[in-house]
């Protein structure tokens, strides 16, 4: 997916919109979720140019362009798609330290003699790579600063512990969020059956909108999973996952 501007207040104003639109029963939303759609905002405040300079030096390494821009217009995320129930801003972003010891069994496999160029580089992802996820279906969201397009974009991977599969590569912040937005019509409330009120909107009303990825996670019939935004309120514990 070659994406090569995002007009970010707009696309993440409709994002906003339509994610309130789809909400018409907030008795199964958490009380964070009302606040957001009372306010019509899944974002938070702008990041300032002094946030994003602190952030490069905490972390030692200039931002992607995109996730930049992201956080210019919105210094965080809430419901990037159906399975990341927050994403980082300036301050929660942070190197991702392989707690669940992922990266010993993933670097055996991807490393082999035989595979790939393209399979052989996500070697050393675990212990590299800049995590965005907050709060998750127990899914990563990774920026990877050795896989770097000539626009300097740092390409983002997401992986799910459920999901037997590598992680899914998107070549930009930019595009994992346009996937993530589409993720969000796939999975809103009404839609493949699932109850809830229906939600019909331009996006909606043109057609279905595809699976984003090739992977069966973006399916409602391949997840054969509920949404965790649209199922009854519930306990989470155990799904629930916080910086690591």
């Amino acid at each position: 997916m070659e994406i090569t501007h995002v007009d970010w207040r707009n696309f993440l104003a409709r994002w906003s919109e339509e994610w309130a639109d789809a909400h018409g029963d907030v008795g199964e939303l958490s009380p964070d979720d009302v606040a957001a759609w009372r306010g019509r905002w899944l974002g938070a405040d702008p990041a300032t140019e002094a946030d994003i300079a602190a952030m490069e030096d905490r972390l030692g390494r200039a931002m992607p362009p995109s996730y930049r821009e992201f956080l210019r217009v919105s210094d965080g995320w809430r419901h990037a798609g159906a399975f990341v129930w927050k994403l980082a801003g300036s301050r929660e972003a942070h190197w991702h330290d392989d707690a669940m010891g992922l990266g010993e069994d993933f670097d055996e496999a991807w490393g082999e003699e035989d595979n790939p160029e393209a399979v052989r580089a996500q070697v050393g992802l675990w212990s590299r790579a800049l995590q965005l996820d907050v709060e998750s279906d127990i899914t990563f969201v990774l920026l990877d600063p050795e896989d770097v397009g000539p626009d300097g974009e740092w390409a983002v991977r997401v992986w799910a512990s459920w999901r037997a599969a590598d992680p899914e590569r998107y070549p930009s912040f930019a595009a994992f969020m346009i996937a993530m937005h589409q993720e969000f019509h796939v999975h809103a409330p009404g839609r493949g059956g699932e109850d809830g009120p229906a939600f019909v909107n331009g996006t909606t009303r043109a057609k279905t909108p595809p699976c984003p990825g090739p992977g069966p996670r973006h399916c409602v019939a391949g997840t054969k999973r509920r949404p965790p935004c649209w199922r009854k309120r519930r306990s989470t514990a155990g799904r629930t996952r916080t910086n690591s």
